[in-house]
């Protein structure tokens, strides 16, 4: 009933009250909307500012006795309670974008949560653009932050001098250098970590498949040589005469006697000497110059007991140091046989060049000439066997030819110096991810990177490539620190900072 008055009252309204209550309305609505006009000229905006003014605006629209003609339109209430109502949603929007981006920025560091806070931004607002950046870049890049993870593991476990290993820690370094290269072959420092891998499969080399030491060889060669306990008689034109026995001086010191032994099997008693003794004038014997008691001690026995002795010595950390020092020792020997020189000298040698890759790589004419060198059925023990004459003269011209073993060692020291300077120290520590804003790229992070010190950053991406690798894009000190543009750069990257 009252409605029905109101509206009759209003149909017989004064057209001069209409017109001032309508003017009225007009300067409020005029007034909120010039109010409004400046609050989105200023710029900065916010949610409850602009609900205030939806409120205002809907206030104004709700009135009954305004003429609809002022209600509607571009300019009336409802249209500018609608665009405040448009505003808020946008805000709502980007407020909820801004705080997902953050919990992404949250999650660097890890790459589950990481992974988890992309997919969630992409579920939450799907036609947002960056959304479906974030979805394509999940499903081609995401399994490959993992390798980063991989290779930061490796390094921190495999990053040392190289030289301190042992053989049985070397040949794990190997094993484990060439699976992680399989898996991972564009990491950053893999020229440093195939030489460091190169360089300890000599070192591993020194041991043989079962663990033994290969010096072994060594000790099988002295060994072999059944010069232990012989003594010598050496004319001065050098003619060695060996026995097993001290030789005798007799006639006042004028004349020494030997039982003289013929060949091997007498060396090692399988058979009595067939020739009694012989005398030679001392005056054409050249007597060995050591201390008393070894005047008569061959040259070969005095080297077997220093390099027995020698061997004792030595550990993982003295392995070249002591094989070359016996190498220098045997190559400046002059008084043993040629053919016991060349004997040891080989056998020194070629086990230093199977653990010491200088000596392969520097010295393969040595060797190859060493093997050359086919001694096949001969006796030392006889002055007059003419086949062993002809190996002991090849032996000689081969010694002759025989490098200064001071260039081996320099060489020996060098390669083991260079490979303890190498390193594959240093990480991609992860520090914000790859964001893109009005003003350009930037590095999104919950933590300025304005604390680290001073380097580059970097992406791990394919790209156009087929294998993922860390790719620079800028330095903690750019301004931007991102300045760099190009194909694989692609929003939500991480971003990782080389610490060396």
């Amino acid at each position: 009933m009252l409605n029905q008055r109101s509206l009759t009252l209003s149909l017989f309204r004064p057209l001069e009250i209409q017109a001032q209550i309508d003017t009225d309305f007009a300067m409020l609505l005029k007034l909120a909307a010039e109010e409004l006009r400046i609050y989105e000229d200023n710029g900065v905006m916010d949610i409850a500012s602009l609900v205030a003014f939806k409120n205002r605006f809907e206030a104004l629209a709700a009135r009954k006795d305004i003429s609809p003609e002022l209600l509607s339109g571009a300019a009336g209430p409802k249209e500018l309670s609608a665009r405040c109502d448009l505003r808020i949603q946008g805000m709502s929007e980007q407020t909820r974008r801004e705080q997902m981006f953050a919990l992404i920025s949250d999650a660097v560091g890890s790459v589950p949560n990481f992974r988890a806070a992309l997919d969630a931004f992409a579920k939450a607002l799907p036609r947002d653009p960056v959304a479906i950046r974030f979805e394509s870049l999940l499903q081609s890049d995401a399994d490959l932050w993992l390798q980063v993870d991989v290779q930061n593991q490796f390094v921190s476990t495999h990053a040392m001098d190289c030289t301190t290993l042992s053989p049985l820690e070397a040949r794990k370094y190997v094993t484990e250098a060439d699976a992680f290269l399989a898996s991972n072959p564009a990491f950053p420092k893999k020229d440093e970590l195939l030489k460091i891998r190169n360089y300890l499969e000599f070192v591993g080399a020194r041991i043989d498949d079962a663990g033994e030491p290969i010096l072994a060889n060594i000790q099988d060669m002295m060994d072999r040589s059944r010069m232990e306990g012989i003594f010598v008689v050496r004319s001065k034109d050098g003619t060695r005469y060996y026995t097993s026995e001290t030789p005798t001086v007799i006639g006042q010191g004028k004349r020494v006697t030997l039982k003289a032994l013929p060949d091997w099997t007498v060396a090692i008693g399988l058979r009595e000497p067939v020739n009694p003794s012989l005398g030679f004038d001392l005056a054409l014997v050249d007597v060995q110059l050591n201390k008393p008691g070894d005047e008569w001690k061959s040259p070969e026995w005095i080297l077997l007991q220093e390099m027995k002795d020698a061997l004792l010595t030595i550990n993982d950390q003295t392995w070249e140091r002591v094989l070359l020092q016996l190498l220098e020792r045997v190559a400046t020997e002059q008084r043993q046989d040629p053919i016991f020189r060349y004997v040891f000298l080989d056998g020194l040698l070629r086990t230093l060049a199977a653990g010491s890759p200088a000596i392969q790589e520097k010295h393969a004419i040595t060797l190859k000439r060493m093997s050359d060198l086919q001694l096949g059925a001969i006796n030392p023990f006889d002055p007059k066997d003419s086949a062993t004459n002809m190996r002991r003269r090849d032996a000689a011209e081969l010694l002759l030819k025989f490098p200064d073993p001071r260039e081996i060692t320099e060489d020996v020291i060098k390669a083991r110096d260079a490979a303890g300077k190498l390193s594959i120290g240093g990480r991609y520590r992860w520090v914000g991810w790859l964001h893109r804003e009005t003003t350009g790229w930037t590095c999104a992070a919950s933590r300025s990177i304005n604390v680290l010190p001073e380097g580059e950053l970097f992406v791990f991406t394919k790209g156009n490539t087929e294998t993922a690798q860390f790719h620079r894009i800028g330095t903690t000190r750019g301004i931007p620190p991102v300045t760099e543009t190009a194909a694989f750069m692609v929003e939500g990257l991480p971003i990782y900072f080389y610490e060396p």
